[in-house]
């Protein structure tokens, strides 16, 4: 009751002070107005507790000699841990006893574990989606007395996204001792950012680089095309038909856009919901310049009749996925040619003249590599009869699943006069594929009219 303490100016925190190795601290002891203190020595000892050897910590004055200044440097260097300064002198009933200090490295990496969702982080940086957060954690070593000490996480200058396009929960610059900070990167924007967590300016982290990336890989780039084996490249349309390997083999190529942090960045291809055996992808991973190839080669495979989806992995965090297809083999092994309930195979579907009958594609599996792709039904026009579609339909169309009933269209026979009864066949356009041929026979014996609409010429 008769003294102050005081370290760098400021009373000794109920938890104790923290020093950082190789930065002294002054401790004064000020005794208040007519305080006998005031005329005697005082002598500072020191205690270490945890982690410590004696030698760690120093004092100028020295610790264990009376001093009439009543300050002191205090120093800690080498290791981290736990120490208690203690204040005695004449006059003194009980000493003063500081609360234990807290002796830590200028470098936090020697204190503690940086994660980010519990993953280490990369040293180029860690990856994060728009508008999506992830929480960065520091996990005190076993050996550091860290814990308990209130620390700050702060936007560090150096990325191209300025700290207002940036969400953290705490807050940058918020004092916590709970370690972890929620970081969200813009909704609509890529970029890079820096981060750092600190105690005061005396120690920190090292710089933790963010990337922002869009879980929409179309966003970060300027091209993407396939050259199939023996071809010419094409667009690539990842949100809508993703990729499509025809030939048995395909160059992929993507060309970011200049301003992408996915420019620079080791990635690779991953198949959702399991390994895919029909595709073979070289090389696995690739860093991403201005002009990436991928080479995609078929394999004989099952798989290859099955639907598969593929995503970027950008470092730790997926891009969505988009759908993958391998058309190996015939159409026969992936497609039936269904009518009247009756898959057809290879034998011809019998028509009347001037009856219409429903005919369909219909993939093999729910899975199948045909669910979701574009095609076509043609008119028929040979000598001495029409097939038509009814209703006309000049455009591509789904092919819908199996439970859906694949790709369905109404066809009537027109005899044109002259026909001898031959087979003829309908095409189906597969896009980007061979098409699909079926086999149509007229049936000689009957004819009718089923009154969908007048027959002429």
């Amino acid at each position: 009751e008769e003294v102050d303490v005081e370290i760098d100016g400021a009373p000794v925190p109920e938890a104790g002070n923290v020093f950082i190795r190789g930065i002294g601290q002054k401790l004064i002891l000020k005794p208040k107005p007519d305080s006998p203190l005031g005329d005697h020595p005082v002598t500072l000892t020191c205690c270490v507790k945890t982690g410590l050897d004696p030698a760690n910590v120093t004092s100028s004055p020295k610790f264990n000699e009376p001093q009439d200044a009543h300050n002191w440097t205090v120093t800690g260097a080498t290791k981290s841990g736990t120490f208690e300064l203690v204040l005695t002198g004449q006059d003194m009933a009980t000493p003063i006893i500081l609360a234990t200090s807290k002796l830590l490295s200028n470098d936090l990496a020697d204190e503690v574990d940086m994660t980010v969702d519990d993953d280490s982080v990369p040293l180029e940086g860690a990856v994060f989606l728009r508008g999506q957060g992830r929480t960065l954690s520091l996990k005190p070593k076993s050996s550091s007395p860290i814990d308990g000490v209130q620390l700050q996480l702060r936007y560090v200058a150096g990325g191209n996204l300025p700290e207002t396009d940036l969400k953290s929960q705490p807050g940058f610059r918020s004092p916590t001792a709970d370690y972890n900070w929620e970081i969200t990167g813009p909704d609509s924007k890529s970029g890079t950012f820096n981060v750092e967590v600190a105690y005061g300016e005396q120690a920190k982290t090292a710089v933790m680089k963010g990337f922002v990336l869009s879980k929409n890989l179309e966003d970060e780039l300027a091209e993407i095309s396939i050259t199939p084996a023996g071809g010419s490249a094409t667009p690539v349309d990842l949100e809508g038909e993703g990729i499509a390997l025809s030939k048995d083999s395909a160059r992929l190529t993507i060309r970011p856009l200049a301003t992408s942090p996915l420019k620079g960045r080791v990635v690779s291809f991953k198949w959702v919901q399991g390994a895919n055996p029909s595709v073979a992808i070289t090389p696995t991973e690739f860093k991403v310049v201005d002009s990436t190839a991928v080479e995609f080669v078929g394999l004989d495979n099952p798989a290859a009749q099955k639907k598969h989806l593929l995503s970027l992995d950008y470092g730790g965090q997926v891009s969505e996925p988009w759908e993958f297809r391998y058309f190996r083999g015939p159409h026969s092994a992936g497609l039936k040619i269904m009518s009247g309930g009756v898959d057809h195979g290879a034998f011809p579907i019998l028509l009347k003249f001037n009856v219409s009958k429903e005919i369909s594609i219909v993939p093999k599996a729910e899975d199948g590599v045909f669910v979701g792709w574009k095609c076509k039904f043609v008119d028929v026009k040979e000598p001495g009869v029409d097939i038509e579609l009814l209703p006309p339909l000049d455009e591509f169309m789904n092919i819908e699943s199996p439970g859906s009933g694949g790709a369905k269209r109404t066809i009537r026979a027109r005899d044109t006069e002259g026909f001898d009864y031959r087979r003829v066949y309908m095409e189906v356009l597969l896009k980007g594929l061979e098409p699909l041929r079926i086999p149509i026979e007229i049936d000689q014996l009957e004819s009718g009219n089923d009154g969908l609409s007048p027959l002429a010429d």
